[in-house]
């Protein structure tokens, strides 16, 4: 596998200049093997496309949710219903479900529409002559492992170039297991030691308003992985201050606000930002934190605030680009944790859970698949499943080996079958 960087300074207004760098391997070494330096062109109507898609997006979603909503409460009663759209209460029959389906309809394929547009003049700019050398580069040494897990890094502080559908890059369809990540210009590498005796995985999974992944989350919970499921700020409170946890996963609603800061809502009355809990996930990261997951709207805010905003420097962040739909919300989390678990990087999971949602795009949820994305301290090594495990010790000083230590032995088959 490969790891490749991207840096790119600019904005779209002036341009981008772009600086590619490649290491064979997990992590940054001295032995890079390649580069290349490109430039991408002014394109300030990407933005305004992005803005025009996140528009018809957020009125699909609405009138999808209004469409349930008429559905779901006219399937219980012979007679006409009443449910509330925006504050007016209407009487539900056939013709308003027609209505409301057909609305429903005509958003999606606007929502659609702006996502191709939008795709396709990404992949357009992305395609320009001076990044030419940059793209060849890339396919180059991508294209000597096709099937193997690399991975592209975005570095750049700008938010309207971290919030693109990389995920829907032309180049990627080539390399089914290479996947995309965001990193900071800014970013420290923590020295951890971790001195633990749980041989457990453990999650401390904390349920917002309107929250609807327990059931996913409870799936999970085994003899080797252990879950803690938290709802408010006191139940929260002690366990992240104090205890050992390798994964922390949110969901609920949250928001980014000017582009690098986040809010996450637990409750009506408790809305917090990463600035609020500071101390304690320095605390919870000092003591072996790897992985957080904000399965929950517009994260990228949050995900700042958990590497150079509030300097803790977080190995790995997965959030959501833009607004999560609520029943993508355990679908999402399921598919991930399959793939995971299997011992693939946390990228390959990435990439192989991004696959499985685009079918929903076709009938209910277009554009789901580019939501996800990493959020990477580029010094950490990528996470995989067995970097949570922590092994027994074989060692068992002068006392016998028994019957029950037979686990411990491996490897002679190798060698005498």
């Amino acid at each position: 596998m490969s790891l490749c960087l991207l840096n790119f300074q600019g904005d779209f207004g002036q341009g981008f200049t772009v600086n590619l760098k490649i290491w064979p391997g997990d992590s940054p070494s001295l032995n890079m093997i390649a580069g290349a330096d490109g430039r991408l062109p002014p394109a300030p109507d990407l933005i305004i496309l992005y803005e025009r898609w996140k528009d018809a997006y957020g009125k699909y979603l609405s009138s999808y949710h209004n469409y349930l909503e008429i559905v779901g409460l006219s399937s219980t009663d012979n007679g006409p219903a009443t449910f509330a759209i925006k504050g007016r209460a209407v009487a539900t029959n056939a013709s308003n479900i027609q209505q409301a389906e057909n609305q429903k309809q005509e958003d999606y394929n606007a929502c659609v529409s702006w996502e191709n547009k939008l795709i396709e003049r990404f992949n357009q700019w992305l395609k320009s002559l001076e990044f030419s050398k940059v793209i060849e580069t890339l396919r180059q040494y991508l294209g000597q492992a096709k099937d193997v897990g690399h991975r592209i890094l975005i570095q750049s502080n700008d938010p309207h170039l971290r919030k693109m559908p990389w995920t829907k890059w032309d180049l990627l369809k080539d390399f089914s297991r290479t996947e995309i990540g965001l990193i900071s210009p800014n970013f420290e590498k923590r020295d951890i030691k971790i001195n633990r005796q749980i041989n457990k995985i453990r999650i401390l999974t904390i349920l917002g308003k309107d929250a609807n992944i327990q059931g996913e989350i409870e799936k999970l919970a085994t003899t080797n992985i252990e879950i803690r499921i938290v709802t408010n700020l006191a139940e929260l409170d002690e366990p992240l201050w104090r205890e050992y946890w390798d994964i922390i996963i949110f969901n609920g609603h949250s928001k980014t606000e000017h582009g690098t800061t986040g809010e996450f809502v637990l409750s009506d009355t408790e809305k917090l930002t990463i600035s609020n809990l500071r101390g304690h996930f320095n605390q919870a990261i000092e003591r072996g934190l790897k992985l957080v997951i904000f399965n929950s709207c517009d994260g990228l805010g949050l995900a700042h605030q958990l590497g150079e905003g509030e300097k803790l420097y977080l190995s790995q962040v997965i959030v959501m680009r833009e607004l999560l739909p609520a029943p993508v919300a355990p679908i999402f989390l399921g598919f991930f944790f399959e793939e995971f678990i299997k011992g693939v990087s946390l990228y390959e999971a990435m990439r192989l859970t991004k696959d499985r949602l685009l079918p929903l795009e076709k009938t209910q949820y277009p554009g789901i698949s580019a939501l996800p994305v990493i959020c990477q301290n580029p010094v950490a090594n990528p996470l995989h499943w067995h970097d949570l495990v922590i092994p027994p010790n074989p060692y068992q000083g002068l006392s016998a080996f028994q019957e029950k230590d037979a686990a411990l032995f491996f490897g002679r088959e190798t060698f005498t079958n």
